[in-house]
Protein backbone atom coordinates (compact mmCIF):
# COMPACT_ATOMS: atom_id res chain seq x y z
CA UNK A 1 0.00 0.00 0.00
CA UNK A 2 1.69 3.22 -1.44
CA UNK A 3 1.73 6.22 1.34
CA UNK A 4 -0.85 8.57 2.13
CA UNK A 5 -1.51 11.83 1.80
CA UNK A 6 -1.96 12.15 5.47
CA UNK A 7 1.95 10.82 5.59
CA UNK A 8 3.14 13.04 3.02
CA UNK A 9 1.98 15.86 4.39
CA UNK A 10 3.39 15.12 8.07
CA UNK A 11 6.86 13.81 6.79
CA UNK A 12 6.83 17.24 4.41
CA UNK A 13 6.69 18.80 7.77
CA UNK A 14 9.01 17.31 9.84
CA UNK A 15 11.40 17.86 7.20
CA UNK A 16 11.22 21.97 7.13
CA UNK A 17 11.74 21.42 10.90
CA UNK A 18 14.84 19.57 10.17
CA UNK A 19 16.07 22.14 7.89
CA UNK A 20 15.27 25.07 10.43
CA UNK A 21 17.29 22.77 13.28
CA UNK A 22 20.39 22.07 11.10
CA UNK A 23 20.53 25.52 10.12
CA UNK A 24 20.52 26.92 13.72
CA UNK A 25 22.95 24.22 14.78
CA UNK A 26 25.28 26.46 13.31
CA UNK A 27 24.95 29.03 15.29
CA UNK A 28 25.58 26.87 18.71
CA UNK A 29 29.27 27.96 20.07
CA UNK A 30 28.11 28.80 24.21
CA UNK A 31 26.03 27.25 26.88
CA UNK A 32 24.50 30.07 26.40
CA UNK A 33 23.73 29.77 22.97
CA UNK A 34 22.48 25.56 23.19
CA UNK A 35 20.57 26.65 26.31
CA UNK A 36 19.32 30.36 26.13
CA UNK A 37 19.22 31.41 22.21
CA UNK A 38 21.84 33.68 23.16
CA UNK A 39 19.38 36.00 25.27
CA UNK A 40 18.66 37.21 22.33
CA UNK A 41 14.76 36.50 22.28
CA UNK A 42 12.14 39.23 21.11
CA UNK A 43 8.29 38.72 22.38
CA UNK A 44 6.88 37.68 19.03
CA UNK A 45 9.81 34.81 18.94
CA UNK A 46 8.96 33.96 23.02
CA UNK A 47 5.44 34.01 22.23
CA UNK A 48 5.08 31.63 19.67
CA UNK A 49 7.57 29.11 21.67
CA UNK A 50 6.15 29.26 25.11
CA UNK A 51 3.13 28.59 23.29
CA UNK A 52 4.12 25.50 21.15
CA UNK A 53 6.22 24.04 24.20
CA UNK A 54 3.20 24.09 26.33
CA UNK A 55 0.59 22.92 24.13
CA UNK A 56 1.37 19.25 23.82
CA UNK A 57 0.37 16.24 24.38
CA UNK A 58 -1.46 16.85 27.41
CA UNK A 59 -3.41 19.18 25.56
CA UNK A 60 -4.18 17.18 22.38
CA UNK A 61 -4.46 13.85 23.44
CA UNK A 62 -5.02 13.73 27.43
CA UNK A 63 -7.60 16.70 26.81
CA UNK A 64 -9.43 14.32 23.80
CA UNK A 65 -9.51 11.62 26.55
CA UNK A 66 -10.77 14.26 29.59
CA UNK A 67 -13.34 16.08 26.69
CA UNK A 68 -14.70 12.35 25.25
CA UNK A 69 -15.50 11.34 28.68
CA UNK A 70 -16.79 14.56 30.55
CA UNK A 71 -17.26 17.18 28.02
CA UNK A 72 -16.74 20.63 28.64
CA UNK A 73 -15.92 20.14 32.13
CA UNK A 74 -12.25 19.35 30.04
CA UNK A 75 -11.82 23.56 30.49
CA UNK A 76 -11.34 22.39 34.02
CA UNK A 77 -7.50 21.02 33.60
CA UNK A 78 -6.35 23.87 30.99
CA UNK A 79 -8.15 26.87 33.32
CA UNK A 80 -5.34 26.43 35.22
CA UNK A 81 -2.61 26.96 33.37
CA UNK A 82 -4.25 30.61 32.82
CA UNK A 83 -4.51 31.58 36.30
CA UNK A 84 -0.88 30.31 36.74
CA UNK A 85 0.38 32.61 33.54
CA UNK A 86 -1.11 35.08 34.88
CA UNK A 87 0.76 35.14 37.79
CA UNK A 88 3.93 34.80 35.89
CA UNK A 89 2.99 37.73 33.66
CA UNK A 90 3.63 39.71 37.12
CA UNK A 91 7.00 38.20 38.17
CA UNK A 92 8.61 37.77 34.25
CA UNK A 93 10.33 40.90 34.20
CA UNK A 94 12.00 40.21 37.80
CA UNK A 95 13.15 36.34 36.28
CA UNK A 96 14.27 37.88 33.59
CA UNK A 97 16.80 40.72 35.57
CA UNK A 98 18.30 37.87 37.86
CA UNK A 99 20.64 36.67 34.53
CA UNK A 100 20.41 32.84 35.12
CA UNK A 101 20.42 30.16 33.09
CA UNK A 102 18.12 27.55 34.91
CA UNK A 103 15.28 27.33 37.36
CA UNK A 104 17.24 25.21 39.39
CA UNK A 105 19.59 28.53 39.11
CA UNK A 106 17.24 30.38 41.14
CA UNK A 107 16.64 28.00 43.71
CA UNK A 108 21.07 27.93 44.58
CA UNK A 109 20.11 31.81 44.55
CA UNK A 110 17.57 31.62 46.86
CA UNK A 111 18.37 28.55 48.93
CA UNK A 112 21.70 26.39 48.91
CA UNK A 113 23.30 24.17 46.54
CA UNK A 114 21.20 21.21 48.10
CA UNK A 115 17.98 23.00 47.02
CA UNK A 116 19.52 22.78 43.19
CA UNK A 117 20.60 19.73 43.17
CA UNK A 118 16.92 18.45 44.67
CA UNK A 119 15.31 21.00 41.95
CA UNK A 120 17.42 19.19 39.27
CA UNK A 121 16.12 15.97 40.22
CA UNK A 122 12.72 16.39 40.31
CA UNK A 123 12.96 18.08 36.83
CA UNK A 124 14.50 15.61 35.63
CA UNK A 125 11.76 12.95 37.14
CA UNK A 126 8.75 15.08 36.04
CA UNK A 127 9.72 16.27 32.76
CA UNK A 128 11.21 12.91 31.83
CA UNK A 129 7.39 11.77 31.82
CA UNK A 130 6.30 14.27 30.06
CA UNK A 131 8.48 13.57 27.21
CA UNK A 132 7.23 9.94 27.09
CA UNK A 133 4.13 10.77 26.79
CA UNK A 134 4.44 13.00 23.99
CA UNK A 135 6.35 10.46 22.22
CA UNK A 136 3.51 8.02 23.11
CA UNK A 137 1.18 10.53 21.39
CA UNK A 138 3.36 11.06 18.13
CA UNK A 139 3.24 7.49 17.98
CA UNK A 140 -0.83 7.32 17.53
CA UNK A 141 -0.29 9.93 14.57
CA UNK A 142 2.21 7.65 12.85
CA UNK A 143 -0.21 4.66 13.50
CA UNK A 144 -3.16 7.09 12.36
CA UNK A 145 -1.34 8.42 8.90
CA UNK A 146 0.48 5.54 8.01
CA UNK A 147 -0.15 2.56 9.95
CA UNK A 148 2.42 2.19 11.48
CA UNK A 149 3.05 0.02 14.52
CA UNK A 150 2.90 2.04 17.09
CA UNK A 151 6.00 0.30 19.14
CA UNK A 152 7.97 1.49 16.15
CA UNK A 153 6.38 4.79 15.59
CA UNK A 154 7.68 5.48 19.29
CA UNK A 155 10.86 4.12 18.33
CA UNK A 156 11.43 6.36 15.38
CA UNK A 157 9.49 9.34 17.03
CA UNK A 158 12.50 8.87 19.90
CA UNK A 159 14.78 9.11 17.55
CA UNK A 160 13.82 12.19 15.89
CA UNK A 161 12.58 14.63 19.12
CA UNK A 162 16.48 13.41 20.59
CA UNK A 163 18.26 14.39 16.84
CA UNK A 164 15.85 17.73 17.14
CA UNK A 165 17.05 18.65 20.61
CA UNK A 166 20.64 17.75 20.16
CA UNK A 167 21.45 20.21 17.85
CA UNK A 168 21.13 23.28 18.51
CA UNK A 169 19.25 22.96 22.18
CA UNK A 170 17.01 26.52 22.59
CA UNK A 171 18.34 27.92 19.36
CA UNK A 172 16.69 25.53 17.35
CA UNK A 173 13.70 25.09 19.73
CA UNK A 174 12.72 28.32 19.48
CA UNK A 175 12.69 29.52 15.77
CA UNK A 176 11.25 25.97 15.09
CA UNK A 177 8.38 27.16 17.21
CA UNK A 178 7.94 30.81 15.44
CA UNK A 179 6.41 27.91 12.68
CA UNK A 180 4.95 25.61 15.28
CA UNK A 181 3.08 28.84 16.93
CA UNK A 182 1.78 30.31 13.71
CA UNK A 183 0.36 26.26 12.59
CA UNK A 184 -0.87 25.45 16.32
CA UNK A 185 -2.95 28.52 16.58
CA UNK A 186 -4.46 29.20 12.46
CA UNK A 187 -5.26 25.03 12.30
CA UNK A 188 -7.29 24.92 15.49
CA UNK A 189 -9.36 28.07 14.47
CA UNK A 190 -9.93 27.00 11.29
CA UNK A 191 -10.51 23.65 12.80
CA UNK A 192 -13.55 24.07 14.63
CA UNK A 193 -16.16 25.56 12.36
CA UNK A 194 -14.86 22.72 9.41
CA UNK A 195 -15.81 19.99 11.82
CA UNK A 196 -18.70 21.32 12.96
CA UNK A 197 -19.65 21.95 9.23
CA UNK A 198 -18.96 17.79 8.40
CA UNK A 199 -21.19 17.08 10.98
CA UNK A 200 -23.98 19.28 10.25
CA UNK A 201 -23.71 18.68 6.80
CA UNK A 202 -24.05 14.46 7.45
CA UNK A 203 -26.84 15.34 10.20
CA UNK A 204 -23.85 13.27 12.07
CA UNK A 205 -24.12 14.63 15.42
CA UNK A 206 -25.20 11.98 18.21
CA UNK A 207 -26.83 14.75 20.26
CA UNK A 208 -26.78 18.41 20.88
CA UNK A 209 -23.29 20.12 22.45
CA UNK A 210 -25.20 21.53 24.97
CA UNK A 211 -25.78 17.86 26.36
CA UNK A 212 -22.27 18.00 27.33
CA UNK A 213 -22.01 21.59 29.19
CA UNK A 214 -22.12 20.10 32.75
CA UNK A 215 -19.63 22.00 35.63
CA UNK A 216 -17.50 18.47 36.08
CA UNK A 217 -18.68 16.06 33.38
CA UNK A 218 -19.63 13.62 36.04
CA UNK A 219 -16.47 13.67 37.76
CA UNK A 220 -16.44 14.69 41.65
CA UNK A 221 -15.33 18.19 42.96
CA UNK A 222 -11.92 16.74 44.69
CA UNK A 223 -10.71 15.03 41.40
CA UNK A 224 -12.00 18.51 38.78
CA UNK A 225 -10.06 20.93 41.25
CA UNK A 226 -6.91 18.27 41.17
CA UNK A 227 -6.75 18.21 37.37
CA UNK A 228 -6.68 22.79 37.63
CA UNK A 229 -4.84 23.06 40.27
CA UNK A 230 -1.71 20.33 39.06
CA UNK A 231 -1.55 22.13 36.26
CA UNK A 232 -1.80 25.80 37.75
CA UNK A 233 0.80 24.56 39.78
CA UNK A 234 3.17 22.98 36.81
CA UNK A 235 2.67 26.10 35.08
CA UNK A 236 3.75 28.06 38.04
CA UNK A 237 7.07 26.77 38.37
CA UNK A 238 7.57 25.15 34.88
CA UNK A 239 11.29 25.28 33.88
CA UNK A 240 11.17 26.01 30.61
CA UNK A 241 9.04 28.81 30.58
CA UNK A 242 11.54 30.29 33.20
CA UNK A 243 14.42 29.32 30.90
CA UNK A 244 12.54 31.01 28.42
CA UNK A 245 12.27 33.87 29.70
CA UNK A 246 15.65 33.92 30.77
CA UNK A 247 16.22 33.90 27.26
CA UNK A 248 14.42 37.38 26.47
CA UNK A 249 16.23 40.18 24.85
CA UNK A 250 15.53 42.38 28.15
CA UNK A 251 12.80 42.50 31.10
CA UNK A 252 10.33 44.43 28.81
CA UNK A 253 10.35 42.19 26.11
CA UNK A 254 9.60 39.04 28.69
CA UNK A 255 6.22 40.71 29.97
CA UNK A 256 5.26 41.52 26.41
CA UNK A 257 5.80 37.86 25.98
CA UNK A 258 3.91 36.69 28.78
CA UNK A 259 1.08 39.01 27.84
CA UNK A 260 1.01 37.48 24.13
CA UNK A 261 1.26 33.78 25.21
CA UNK A 262 -1.72 34.24 27.85
CA UNK A 263 -4.18 35.27 24.71
CA UNK A 264 -2.58 32.55 22.73
CA UNK A 265 -3.19 30.25 24.83
CA UNK A 266 -6.37 30.58 26.05
CA UNK A 267 -8.09 30.87 22.13
CA UNK A 268 -6.04 27.36 21.42
CA UNK A 269 -6.70 24.96 24.46
CA UNK A 270 -10.54 26.19 24.20
CA UNK A 271 -10.92 25.62 20.97
CA UNK A 272 -9.02 22.42 21.20
CA UNK A 273 -11.47 21.38 24.04
CA UNK A 274 -14.68 22.25 21.54
CA UNK A 275 -13.27 20.03 19.05
CA UNK A 276 -12.75 17.29 21.12
CA UNK A 277 -16.33 17.35 22.41
CA UNK A 278 -17.37 17.69 18.67
CA UNK A 279 -15.30 14.99 17.75
CA UNK A 280 -16.74 12.56 20.37
CA UNK A 281 -20.73 13.74 19.32
CA UNK A 282 -19.89 12.68 15.55
CA UNK A 283 -21.91 9.51 14.31
CA UNK A 284 -19.21 8.26 12.26
CA UNK A 285 -21.90 5.30 10.93
CA UNK A 286 -23.35 8.43 9.00
CA UNK A 287 -19.91 9.32 7.66
CA UNK A 288 -19.16 5.72 6.48
CA UNK A 289 -16.14 5.86 8.10
CA UNK A 290 -15.01 3.88 11.81
CA UNK A 291 -15.97 4.83 15.07
CA UNK A 292 -13.50 6.14 17.46
CA UNK A 293 -12.20 3.12 19.40
CA UNK A 294 -13.84 2.69 22.88
CA UNK A 295 -10.90 2.06 24.29
CA UNK A 296 -8.73 4.92 23.06
CA UNK A 297 -10.94 8.03 23.82
CA UNK A 298 -7.36 9.88 23.47
CA UNK A 299 -7.86 9.30 19.79
CA UNK A 300 -10.58 11.53 20.14
CA UNK A 301 -9.21 14.46 18.00
CA UNK A 302 -6.56 12.81 15.61
CA UNK A 303 -9.56 10.26 14.84
CA UNK A 304 -11.54 13.11 13.34
CA UNK A 305 -8.66 14.91 11.38
CA UNK A 306 -8.30 11.23 9.83
CA UNK A 307 -12.32 10.31 9.40
CA UNK A 308 -14.32 13.57 9.44
CA UNK A 309 -12.34 15.85 7.95
CA UNK A 310 -12.03 16.73 4.18
CA UNK A 311 -8.89 15.20 2.88
CA UNK A 312 -6.77 19.12 3.03
CA UNK A 313 -8.18 19.43 6.32
CA UNK A 314 -7.18 16.63 7.61
CA UNK A 315 -3.78 16.75 6.29
CA UNK A 316 -3.46 20.18 7.76
CA UNK A 317 -4.77 19.57 11.08
CA UNK A 318 -2.22 16.38 11.45
CA UNK A 319 0.25 19.13 10.65
CA UNK A 320 -0.93 20.82 13.85
CA UNK A 321 -1.20 17.63 15.72
CA UNK A 322 3.10 16.89 14.95
CA UNK A 323 3.81 20.74 15.19
CA UNK A 324 1.64 20.29 19.17
CA UNK A 325 3.96 17.02 19.75
CA UNK A 326 6.92 17.69 18.34
CA UNK A 327 7.52 21.37 19.89
CA UNK A 328 6.87 20.26 23.58
CA UNK A 329 8.65 17.25 23.30
CA UNK A 330 11.53 19.07 22.43
CA UNK A 331 11.47 22.19 24.98
CA UNK A 332 10.80 19.36 27.67
CA UNK A 333 13.59 17.44 26.62
CA UNK A 334 16.10 19.99 26.98
CA UNK A 335 15.12 20.24 30.47
CA UNK A 336 16.17 16.93 32.26
CA UNK A 337 19.55 16.81 29.80
CA UNK A 338 20.58 20.94 30.46
CA UNK A 339 19.32 20.51 34.11
CA UNK A 340 21.71 17.55 34.69
CA UNK A 341 24.25 18.93 33.02
CA UNK A 342 24.81 22.60 34.63
CA UNK A 343 23.51 21.63 38.00
CA UNK A 344 24.72 18.40 38.68
CA UNK A 345 27.60 17.53 36.76
CA UNK A 346 29.13 20.90 36.34
CA UNK A 347 28.10 22.05 39.78
CA UNK A 348 29.05 18.96 41.81
CA UNK A 349 31.66 16.72 39.40
CA UNK A 350 33.17 18.70 37.09
CA UNK A 351 33.45 22.47 37.76
CA UNK A 352 35.72 23.37 35.01
CA UNK A 353 33.93 22.61 32.19
CA UNK A 354 34.63 24.36 28.92
CA UNK A 355 32.21 25.80 27.08
CA UNK A 356 32.61 23.21 24.06
CA UNK A 357 32.28 20.61 26.72
CA UNK A 358 28.93 21.67 28.14
CA UNK A 359 27.71 21.42 24.80
CA UNK A 360 28.91 18.13 24.21
CA UNK A 361 27.71 16.83 27.50
CA UNK A 362 24.05 18.32 27.24
CA UNK A 363 24.02 16.49 24.03
CA UNK A 364 24.60 13.37 25.56
CA UNK A 365 22.14 13.74 28.33
CA UNK A 366 19.41 14.60 25.58
CA UNK A 367 20.22 11.17 24.28
CA UNK A 368 20.26 9.54 27.53
CA UNK A 369 16.84 11.58 28.84
CA UNK A 370 15.43 10.64 25.56
CA UNK A 371 15.67 7.06 26.13
CA UNK A 372 14.79 6.86 29.24
CA UNK A 373 11.22 8.50 28.32
CA UNK A 374 10.71 5.87 25.81
CA UNK A 375 11.35 3.20 28.16
CA UNK A 376 8.64 4.95 30.46
CA UNK A 377 6.29 4.79 27.98
CA UNK A 378 4.72 1.49 29.29
CA UNK A 379 4.41 2.57 32.93
CA UNK A 380 1.18 4.62 32.21
CA UNK A 381 -2.22 3.06 30.73
CA UNK A 382 -3.20 6.59 29.37
CA UNK A 383 -1.45 9.88 28.33
CA UNK A 384 -4.25 11.71 31.04
CA UNK A 385 -2.50 9.63 33.65
CA UNK A 386 0.58 10.04 32.61
CA UNK A 387 0.30 13.54 32.43
CA UNK A 388 -1.79 13.95 35.81
CA UNK A 389 1.60 12.16 37.53
CA UNK A 390 4.14 14.82 36.12
CA UNK A 391 2.26 17.43 36.35
CA UNK A 392 1.50 16.24 39.93
CA UNK A 393 5.24 15.61 40.66
CA UNK A 394 6.28 18.80 39.34
CA UNK A 395 3.51 21.35 40.56
CA UNK A 396 4.14 20.11 44.09
CA UNK A 397 7.94 19.27 44.75
CA UNK A 398 8.89 22.32 43.31
CA UNK A 399 6.19 25.29 42.56
CA UNK A 400 5.84 26.21 46.34
CA UNK A 401 9.78 26.78 47.16
CA UNK A 402 9.83 29.01 43.39
CA UNK A 403 6.78 30.96 43.82
CA UNK A 404 8.15 32.08 47.76
CA UNK A 405 11.44 33.47 46.38
CA UNK A 406 9.42 35.74 45.15
CA UNK A 407 6.47 36.40 47.18
CA UNK A 408 7.52 35.55 50.67
CA UNK A 409 10.64 36.96 52.56
CA UNK A 410 10.58 34.98 55.42
CA UNK A 411 11.05 31.36 53.39
CA UNK A 412 13.95 29.99 54.46
CA UNK A 413 16.95 27.38 53.49
CA UNK A 414 16.01 24.76 55.17
CA UNK A 415 11.86 24.86 54.96
CA UNK A 416 12.56 24.87 50.75
CA UNK A 417 14.69 21.87 50.88
CA UNK A 418 11.63 20.01 53.70
CA UNK A 419 8.94 21.45 50.78
CA UNK A 420 10.94 19.86 47.79
CA UNK A 421 11.43 16.42 49.85
CA UNK A 422 8.20 16.24 50.73
CA UNK A 423 6.39 17.34 47.70
CA UNK A 424 8.21 15.09 45.45
CA UNK A 425 8.53 12.17 47.72
CA UNK A 426 4.56 11.92 48.79
CA UNK A 427 3.88 12.46 45.20
CA UNK A 428 6.18 9.31 44.00
CA UNK A 429 5.18 7.16 46.81
CA UNK A 430 1.74 7.77 46.04
CA UNK A 431 1.58 7.34 42.72
CA UNK A 432 3.66 3.94 42.91
CA UNK A 433 0.58 2.55 45.75
CA UNK A 434 -1.50 3.75 42.87
CA UNK A 435 -0.14 1.85 40.46
CA UNK A 436 0.50 -1.27 42.75
CA UNK A 437 -3.28 -0.97 44.51
CA UNK A 438 -5.36 -0.19 40.83
CA UNK A 439 -6.29 3.09 42.97
CA UNK A 440 -5.19 5.97 45.04
CA UNK A 441 -4.79 5.27 48.49
CA UNK A 442 -8.71 6.45 50.04
CA UNK A 443 -9.46 7.23 47.01
CA UNK A 444 -7.71 10.82 47.10
CA UNK A 445 -5.41 11.73 44.16
CA UNK A 446 -2.01 12.32 44.52
CA UNK A 447 -1.96 16.17 44.33
CA UNK A 448 -3.66 17.10 47.26
CA UNK A 449 -1.50 14.95 49.89
CA UNK A 450 1.64 16.46 48.57
CA UNK A 451 0.72 19.81 47.83
CA UNK A 452 -0.60 20.29 51.65
CA UNK A 453 2.90 18.43 52.67
CA UNK A 454 5.12 20.41 50.88
CA UNK A 455 3.26 24.16 51.32
CA UNK A 456 3.02 22.59 55.22
CA UNK A 457 6.59 21.82 55.34
CA UNK A 458 7.76 25.59 53.87
CA UNK A 459 5.65 27.37 56.11
CA UNK A 460 6.70 25.68 59.34
CA UNK A 461 9.50 24.64 58.98
CA UNK A 462 10.58 28.46 57.42
CA UNK A 463 8.62 29.70 60.65
CA UNK A 464 10.98 27.82 62.74
CA UNK A 465 14.14 28.55 61.50
CA UNK A 466 16.17 31.38 61.65
CA UNK A 467 15.59 34.10 59.31
CA UNK A 468 17.73 34.45 56.04
CA UNK A 469 19.78 37.69 55.63
CA UNK A 470 18.75 40.54 53.56
CA UNK A 471 21.32 40.07 50.83
CA UNK A 472 19.45 36.49 50.38
CA UNK A 473 16.08 37.35 49.22
CA UNK A 474 16.84 41.42 48.13
CA UNK A 475 17.83 40.36 44.26
CA UNK A 476 13.90 38.55 43.99
CA UNK A 477 12.22 42.06 45.15
CA UNK A 478 14.24 44.49 43.31
CA UNK A 479 11.86 47.03 41.97
CA UNK A 480 11.22 47.28 38.11
CA UNK A 481 14.04 49.72 36.46
CA UNK A 482 13.33 52.26 33.90
CA UNK A 483 14.78 50.02 30.83
CA UNK A 484 11.48 47.18 31.69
Amino acid sequence: MSPSPYFWSVLGYLVVLSVIAIRKSRAVRTEADFVLAGRGLTAPVLIATMLASWIGSGTLIAGSEYANRHGFAAIWSPAGAWLGIAVVAVLAPRVRRLEQFTLPDILELRYNRWAKLLGSITIIIAFTAIVAYQIRGMGIVLKLVAGIDETLGRIIVTAFVIGFTALAGLMSVAYMDLLNGAVILLGVIAGVPALYSVGSSHQAFLAPISSRLTWTGGLGWGETLAYFFSTCFLLLGDPQIYGKLFSAKDPREARRAVVGWIFCTVVVEVLVVVLAVEASLLDYAKLGKPAIPSQNPEYTILHAARHAFPLAMGCIFLVVATAIIVSTATSYLLMPSTNFTKNVVQRFFWPDMTQKEIVVVSRLFTLVFGLAAFLLISTFTSVLEMARYAYTVYGAGITPVVVASFLWRRVTTAGGIASIVCGTGITVGWEMVTQIAGAPPLGIPAFYPAILASIGALVLVSLITTPEPENKWRPFFEKESKES
